[in-house]
């Protein structure tokens, strides 16, 4: 990863990613980096609850 005027650029083997405010970094199951776009993941993924979290915080 690399941080350059406050822009977070992922380098993998496949490209360079450009990860903003709100974006999402997800890691697929061979370890591999994606960046999501935060619109796009409201629309791809589901809210789940577990042990007293939502959202990351504890609740």
């Amino acid at each position: 990863m690399e941080k350059n005027n406050g822009i977070l650029i992922i380098v993998t083997d496949y490209a360079r990613y450009i990860v903003n405010i709100k974006d999402y970094i997800i890691k697929g199951i061979n370890n591999e980096l994606y960046v999501c776009k935060n619109d796009t993941f409201k629309i791809a993924y589901e809210l789940v609850e577990e042990n007293g979290y939502r959202n990351g915080e504890k609740h």
